[in-house]
């Protein structure tokens, strides 16, 4: 790849907010497509999160396309971003992050169901997802659980539109982290 191409995708990637522990992951081949991957801990999900978002910018790239609004977060910092909205003296209101996680093309959304789901939680993660869903933006989510398992911590309105946004990717294996 073009020096500058790489330069331009590094960028995008670092604006997008992926740790740059995943910047540059790739996998052959792989299909850029809304997804909900599943599976236990450690198998590789946010590795192929990681690497899909890298091919969607070396392809905006190689096939000057327009640019799209890509936004990586994990649910609980996402979670805790929002609760910080509420301190005295807040540097951003909830509205503004909602609005951060919303107005965009796509939504890479790490670790869904790694929270303590309390009302309130529920109601965040609802709207986020709900606005995407109604707006027809893409939505790629991780999660150590399954969609009925999320359905019966959160509900069955959230994992809906989950299911109808995104296809299902399950992924098998033992931790790579070298948990036993």
């Amino acid at each position: 790849m073009n020096p500058i191409h790489q330069q331009i995708i590094n960028k995008q990637i670092e604006k997008s907010g992926i740790p740059e522990k995943w910047w540059g992951k790739t996998i052959q081949d792989i299909e850029v497509r809304p997804l909900f991957i599943t599976g236990p801990v450690g198998v590789g999900k946010t590795y192929y999160m990681a690497a899909m978002l890298y091919a969607q910018w070396q392809r905006v790239v190689q096939e000057k396309q327009e640019w799209p609004v890509i936004t990586w977060t994990g649910a609980p910092g996402l979670l805790f971003r929002l609760r910080s909205s509420f301190t005295p003296g807040a540097l951003e209101t909830e509205k503004q992050i909602i609005d951060h996680y919303t107005k965009v093309d796509w939504l890479y959304l790490d670790d869904l169901g790694a929270d303590k789901p309390s009302d309130w939680v529920r109601a965040s993660l609802y709207l986020i997802i709900d606005t995407l869903y109604q707006m027809g933006k893409n939505l790629v989510v991780s999660s150590n659980l399954s969609l009925s398992e999320l359905s019966e911590i959160y509900d069955d309105r959230l994992t809906s539109r989950i299911m109808e946004m995104c296809r299902v990717k399950t992924m098998t294996g033992v931790d790579k982290r070298g948990r036993k």
